[in-house]
């Protein structure tokens, strides 16, 4: 897979804060990914953040723009079990099927009702999304699936800066992995881009026709987020 630059910076500090309480920016970005097996290429545009220990006020506008919610928000409109679900029926009494349909009934009005005074906390209450803890563990989680070896890339010298030899001794011994430093060291140069996709352009070079074309893009509907689709020329 193949993906192009991103095409702005994407981290930009905001110099009125101090550095432990930086903001960072949102601006808008264009990616391009294809796939050489199915000859097939995405690009998408739209506005990015980034997650990290330097930046770690999320903007609250491009939060509630592109509608991102808590995960806790999720878990508990999602814990429904089988129990729930699931009710014993006697095939030899018809009394009991038609408690059993009723006492179904009640617990869909009662999830109904349950979903509507959820939505209605959303839009009453910032719990609806993520809090800064959230955020930080999301940071951390992504962090621990790295490999020892890759956590060692985030404690190289900054890219770009001259070769000296104290630069080079200081690959040298991160490429023998006896540099001296703990394997967290590199968290403070870790961050999560996360995309914020307006638009896809789909291009399918394996179509019969010569190649197939669709433009995706999000439009702002009354209640929800709705996507327009346009088949144009390859």
């Amino acid at each position: 897979m193949r993906s192009s630059k991103i095409t702005e910076s994407f981290i930009t500090p905001n110099s009125n804060n101090s550095s432990d309480s930086k903001r960072c920016e949102t601006p808008f970005f264009e990616a391009c990914f294809y796939f050489p097996e199915t000859w097939e290429q995405y690009r998408f545009s739209g506005q990015c953040f980034t997650i990290s220990k330097q930046f770690k006020k999320i903007p609250a506008e491009i939060v509630t723009k592109y509608d991102i919610f808590s995960p806790r928000f999720s878990e508990t409109n999602d814990d429904s079990t089988d129990e729930e679900i699931d009710t014993p029926i006697n095939d030899d009494d018809d009394n009991d099927k038609n408690n059993d349909a009723d006492n179904n009934d009640i617990n869909e009005d009662n999830k109904l009702i349950e979903s509507i005074e959820n939505d209605q906390h959303h839009e009453d209450e910032d719990d609806y999304y993520p809090q800064p803890q959230e955020w930080e563990a999301e940071l951390l989680r992504q962090w621990s699936s790295l490999s020892r070896h890759t956590k060692s890339l985030y404690r190289k010298p900054a890219p770009g800066q001259k070769l000296t030899s104290e630069t080079s001794k200081q690959l040298d011994k991160l490429h023998r992995g006896v540099d001296g430093a703990k394997e967290d060291a590199g968290l403070e140069n870790f961050g999560i881009v996360c995309l914020c996709v307006d638009s896809v352009d789909f291009l399918n070079l394996k179509e019969g026709r010569g190649g197939e074309r669709w433009i995706f893009q999000k439009t702002d509907g009354k209640d929800e987020d709705l996507w327009e689709e346009q088949e144009v020329c390859p």
